[in-house]
Parts: C-alpha cells; sequence; structure tokens
C-alpha cells in the first residue's frame, strides 16, 4: 500500500490536471489542430505547437460538462483529504458533498503546454493527434468514472492506448 502522502500527492496532481481544463467550443470529437497532417511533430514552430496543444486542450474540455469536471475535482481533492483517514471511502463520501455545495472558486489554468516530446517527436501531425484523441478519450472517461470507491487504494498508473504504443518509437514521451 502506498502512503498518504504519495496518495495525496497524486490526488493534487489530478486536480491540478482538471485545473488546465478550460471550457472550449470543438466537440468531443477527435483533436483537430487544423495544422498539415503529413508536418512532423519535430518540424513544428514554436506557434504550431501552441495550436495543437491548445487543440488538446479544447477538445478535453469538449468531452466533460462543466458538473462533471467539478465532481471529479472534488472526488480527488475527497480522495486527498480522506487519505489518513480510518475509513478512506466513508470520509471521502462525506467530503465530495461538502465540495460540491461550496461556493465555485476560479483555480485558473495552467498556460503550459505539456507537448515537450515535439522537438524529437518524428510522427506526423496526423497521428499525433489520434494519439492525444486518444488520450482526451481515456481521460474524460475517468473524469466522468470519478469515485470515491478509489480512496484507500493505491493509484492505477495510466497505460497508453494502441494508438499511442505504435508512436512511442518514433515519438518518445508521448505516451
Amino acid at each position: 500500500m502506498r502512503s498518504p502522502t504519495l496518495r495525496f500527492t497524486l490526488a493534487c496532481t489530478f486536480v491540478t490536471c482538471l485545473a488546465c481544463l478550460a471550457c472550449g467550443d470543438s466537440g468531443p470529437g477527435a483533436v483537430d489542430s487544423g495544422l498539415p497532417a503529413d508536418k512532423l511533430g519535430s518540424e513544428l514552430t514554436a506557434s504550431e505547437a501552441d495550436t495543437l496543444c491548445q487543440a488538446r486542450v479544447d477538445n478535453l474540455a469538449a468531452h466533460n460538462s462543466d458538473a462533471e469536471r467539478e465532481h471529479a475535482s472534488c472526488v480527488a481533492q475527497g480522495i486527498a483529504f480522506s487519505a489518513t483517514a480510518k475509513d478512506p471511502v466513508a470520509s471521502c463520501e462525506l467530503f465530495v458533498p461538502m465540495c460540491l455545495d461550496a461556493p465555485a472558486k476560479d483555480i485558473g489554468t495552467d498556460d503550459g503546454c505539456p507537448l515537450t516530446f515535439l522537438a524529437t517527436c518524428e510522427a506526423s501531425v496526423a497521428d499525433i493527434e489520434a494519439c492525444l484523441s486518444e488520450q482526451n478519450e481515456a481521460t474524460a472517461a475517468a473524469i466522468r468514472d470519478a469515485s470515491c470507491d478509489a480512496a484507500g487504494e493505491d493509484p492505477v498508473a495510466p497505460v497508453a492506448g494502441p494508438v499511442c504504443s505504435k508512436l512511442k518509437t518514433r515519438c518518445p514521451g508521448i505516451a
């Protein structure tokens, strides 16, 4: 079993990731940056990388409602809050409704882009977008499925899906 400090750190990381979600107007289809599909990730300019990053953020935000994101954020906080409780699930379940009833706070957004792998990526923009879409779908599902049932359990490491797994050799760090 992992330490309460590690669970707290992982839960805080999850909350921070949720803070990165901005409301976008693109539909929940695939990530589509509008960049040339055959251009390699390593050939993208800083501006193009920002465009790709924003397309990813907008796409992820379109997959979940504000209520789903708020619930998942409260669950993550509840898991962190209950890390040292005798009954972490019950403690988390008590915390979540209080969190949801609390006045909303502007948690801001992250201006950074986690696509640091692009400099060495020899995959096409089309392949990168397909992988980012796969990652967004998995993240959106995790947001929808967030539950206090995970309190007190060891965190599950994310697993790369089939699209991203195929890109690992051409695009180290993508998954």
